[in-house]
């Protein structure tokens, strides 16, 4: 174990980061079973319109926010598993989970990083995984 795998309490950083992903895992847990939310048939309607013109990707639009965005790789978080599964609300959260966990560790490393410490990692990640406005991101 290097130095950089210990924060400063001496303790391996590697169960933490794994509790940080299975809060990640469970702040999405409850959307398993369900049917789609309203702010997902935004992205859905935006996604049908993907699918015929690939170059609406890149048109910066309102919807389903009130402010000019661009999107694409939530976008195509959304097109893909419609292409592939139709409206099937498994496979669409299938990818959110796994995006939300690869998100969760790039904010760990990226915390990490930036602060020289595993524990502000473990620490950014766990906060990243349960805080609601950072499953929109």
């Amino acid at each position: 174990m290097t130095r950089d795998d210990r924060p400063a309490g001496g303790v391996a950083a590697a169960p933490w980061g794994l509790a940080a992903l299975a809060l990640a895992v469970a702040a999405l847990w409850g959307i398993w079973g369900h049917d789609f939310i309203r702010y997902d048939w935004d992205w859905l309607i935006a996604a049908a319109d993907i699918l015929r013109d690939p170059w609406w990707l890149l048109r910066p639009r309102l919807e389903p926010f009130d402010y000019l965005h661009v999107r694409p790789l939530l976008d195509l978080t959304f097109a893909v598993p419609q292409a592939v599964w139709g409206l099937q609300p498994a496979p669409h959260y299938l990818i959110q989970m796994a995006m939300h966990l690869l998100n969760t560790w790039l904010v760990g490393r990226l915390a990490r990083a930036w602060l020289g410490s595993a524990g502000a990692g473990v620490m950014a990640a766990s906060l990243f995984a349960v805080w609601w406005p950072g499953r929109e991101a």
